[in-house]
């Protein structure tokens, strides 16, 4: 079983997932959801480059907790490649993506609190 506690896994993740949105975004510049998908990004990238998860596995009493926490956002990174690798449909592809990047965000959010 793979410890989520091995932090550059989780980065590379996030990074990929973002690294997809933006070619996506690139390959579909239109209509008004493109732009609200386009500020997740931006808002994505200073939490991304915010994020010390390191500090944050080292502080933890919960190292289990903190475990799953981890896990999620690399489940979730990859729920966002595999929506853009598997899309078919602009409009669907971009409000899940926008639903799993808000997720993502969340995620983190909830782990510097």
């Amino acid at each position: 079983m793979t410890h989520f506690t091995d932090t550059e896994l989780i980065y590379k993740s996030l990074h990929t997932a973002s690294e997809k949105i933006q070619e996506f975004l690139d390959n579909h510049q239109i209509s008004e959801a493109h732009g609200d998908l386009m500020l997740k990004l931006e808002e994505l990238h200073e939490k991304m480059y915010a994020l010390d998860l390191e500090a944050i596995k080292n502080t933890s009493e919960d190292l289990h907790g903190r475990d799953n926490e981890f896990k999620d956002l690399h489940n979730t990174s990859k729920e966002i490649i595999n929506q853009i690798d598997s899309s078919d449909d602009f409009m669907k592809t971009i409000s899940k993506v926008f639903s799993q990047v808000d997720k993502l965000l969340t995620q983190i959010s909830k782990l510097v609190s």
